[in-house]
């Protein structure tokens, strides 16, 4: 930026690299500050013990014009996430489809499942525990089958990833309490980073859900851990929770206990549930997972984003757009595509990175604690074309028609799941993937 400073993009983050000829400071700074200046900006610090970054975008070529207003007569409703989104692109210039999805579903503030229930009649969707008890009672029925087929380990863990209301789970416990033996072993685990639906769940089953606490540290501020060039170590930087954006691991996880003695925890991921035989329940979580999208051109697959509509004629305030060459997530995502597929200019793929990584996780814990998982979802054996769709009062509308206020969901890859629920944490000698042993069966349909 401004030919001073190199900045190197990656999956996970920045990678600053200093200019050539300027020393690092010798003393630590005690924090770090990010600010972006207009060109006729001063650049001077009022602390000198605070390492300022100051990014000078006044001078980035090939950049588009971002910064004026959009007239929004004619646009759809403007959301408070719409203003967030505005301002990470006229920053950081078009977002990934995943990137997208992520805002509006967990944002901490303005994300669709972070606030409200969206579930029933009253919501935006039903899904199959709403509709009927039997759903969660023959999964019941499977989780007592399957722990007595483990020989009747102590303890045993039920997780349930994504678990909406937590109805599935309340009718999964009307049949374990008929199996006393069963009912003292098992221990509740749900997979959920809402607040709001935290509070529904521990409802659903008879608890009061605690008063909400962000994972702190000692101080008892909100904190991001960045690491330093060494990467062992790092520093901590305050931020609100306005400026957390992708960061959705704010809530500590929490125990509480049934009135039958049951323990139930809530968890921000599924690496958090301590190790032991599970069962682990997928409902409608797949789904949900951010997905990049590509479109095979003349010149091979480029990545779709979402970028600013400034046309006044616009519905709404973003649109589709493709990236002008090569992308990272198009040459890593997409490399182990089947040779054998022809593809023809204006095919269109979706891949979560999100997805196989989880489905990893759930495998390799399978794999070296004994248990099984099921994954009950819409899709296809197969990457699907683009399916990204939004539903707002039961009804299919546009995806950029109120960010933050409608549900986001797509097709899941069901082979893409599969491979990698196999695929072990460890590589071969060449860096090849290892076969963890688990047996993925399916998909079948309902």
């Amino acid at each position: 930026l401004n030919d001073r400073l190199i900045m190197l993009r990656s999956v996970s983050g920045l990678a600053l690299a200093r200019p050539r000829g300027l020393r690092r400071s010798v003393q630590r700074p005690n924090r770090l500050q990010t600010r972006f200046l207009a060109s006729n900006e001063s650049k001077s610090s009022e602390n000198d013990n605070v390492a300022e970054l100051l990014i000078d975008a006044s001078k980035l070529k090939s950049r588009q014009d971002h910064t004026h207003e959009i007239d929004g007569t004619n646009k759809s409703k403007r959301t408070p996430l719409v203003d967030q989104l505005i301002s990470m692109i006229r920053i950081r210039g078009p977002l990934t489809v995943a990137s997208f999805m992520r805002q509006c579903l967990t944002h901490p503030q303005y994300g669709y499942y972070m606030r409200r229930d969206v579930f029933g009649r009253g919501g935006d969707f039903i899904t199959s525990p709403e509709i009927s008890q039997m759903f969660g009672e023959l999964l019941g029925i499977w989780t007592v089958s399957l722990w007595r087929d483990l020989g009747c380990p102590k303890p045993f863990r039920l997780v349930e990833l994504g678990p909406g209301r937590g109805t599935l789970t309340a009718d999964l416990l009307k049949v374990a309490k008929k199996f006393r033996e069963f009912n003292a072993a098992i221990s509740i685990h749900f997979v959920e980073v809402s607040p709001t639906l935290r509070d529904i769940q521990a409802s659903k089953l008879g608890l009061k859900y605690p008063e909400h606490k962000p994972r702190t540290s000692s101080g008892g501020d909100k904190h991001v851990l960045l690491p330093n060039d060494s990467g062992s170590r790092g520093v901590r930087v305050q931020r609100s929770l306005e400026q957390v954006g992708d960061f959705s691991d704010l809530l500590e996880d929490v125990q509480l206990k049934t009135s039958d003695g049951i323990e139930v925890y809530w968890h921000q991921r599924i690496q958090d549930v301590p190790a032991g035989p599970s069962a682990i329940i997928a409902q409608e979580f797949f789904d949900a997972l951010p997905v990049h999208q590509f479109e095979f051109t003349k010149d091979g697959w480029r990545e779709r984003l979402v970028d600013l509509d400034p046309t006044p004629s616009g519905p709404h305030w973003f649109r589709y757009t493709l990236a002008p060459s090569a992308s990272f997530a198009s040459t890593s995502f997409l490399k182990n595509i089947s040779s054998d597929r022809r593809f023809k200019v204006g095919d269109t793929i979706e891949v979560s990175p999100d997805a196989m990584a989880t489905a990893q996780i759930i495998g390799n814990r399978l794999a070296r604690h004994g248990g099984a998982a099921v994954i009950i979802d819409y899709g296809e054996n197969g990457a699907p074309a683009f399916s990204l769709r939004a539903i707002k009062d039961h009804k299919f509308v546009d995806i950029f028609q109120e960010p933050g206020d409608a549900d986001l969901s797509v097709n899941v890859d069901f082979a893409a799941i599969k491979n990698s629920a196999k695929q072990s944490l460890s590589k071969g000698p060449y860096g090849n993937p290892l076969d963890n042993g688990v047996i993925a069966r399916g998909p079948i349909t309902q």
